[in-house]
């Protein structure tokens, strides 16, 4: 056991209860960010061993996990990352705009974003916000990636699809 995963319990010995509790709230949301990252690899191994089916389960238990903890908000680039990953090796185009609406949706968002909505993260909030100049310019090279990379032909004529690129095109 780490150190770390001791504090909390020191903290509850001295009385300290709240700091406990935030304590072991960011140590959760730091767990639940391993999970996330072993996904990523689950997936990407998945794929290069052409096991199309087992990267779908890792997508799909990923999309569970941060579903269960309402954590969306934090890791929705990650996950729509990994399913447009899943869907351009397994041609999935309804799964393939489905992960470049959530990505985009990150990116056009005006206002800060808390981790979560749940009772389980309330002492351990943080807002996530880009500045608008960083979002801008992430919004703008995303669309030419979106316009540019095979990986997104088959969405091409997609009305959607190109609704998004023209949002990212204009953001400022």
């Amino acid at each position: 056991m780490q150190a770390e995963n001791l504090l909390p319990t020191l903290l509850l010995r001295e009385g300290k209860y709240t700091e406990a509790e935030k304590l072991s709230q960011q140590l959760l949301l730091k767990t639940i960010g391993y999970a996330v990252n072993s996904f990523a690899t689950m997936v990407h191994a998945a794929i290069k061993q052409g096991n199309l089916e087992k990267a779908h389960t890792y997508v799909i238990a990923l999309e569970t996990l941060l579903i269960q903890y309402d954590l969306q908000p934090l890791y929705h680039s990650a996950f729509a990352s990994m399913l447009m990953l899943y869907a351009q090796a397994a041609k999935d185009e309804e799964a393939l705009l489905k992960g470049v609406k959530l990505f985009s949706e990150g990116l056009l968002k005006e206002e800060k974003a808390p981790y979560s909505k749940s009772a389980l993260f309330d002492l351990a909030q943080a807002e996530m916000e880009l500045d608008k100049p960083m979002r801008t310019a992430m919004g703008k090279a995303y669309a030419n990636e979106l316009i540019t990379d095979d990986g997104y032909a088959m969405l091409r004529e997609n009305p959607t699809f190109k609704e998004i690129i023209e949002k990212l095109q204009k953001m400022q």
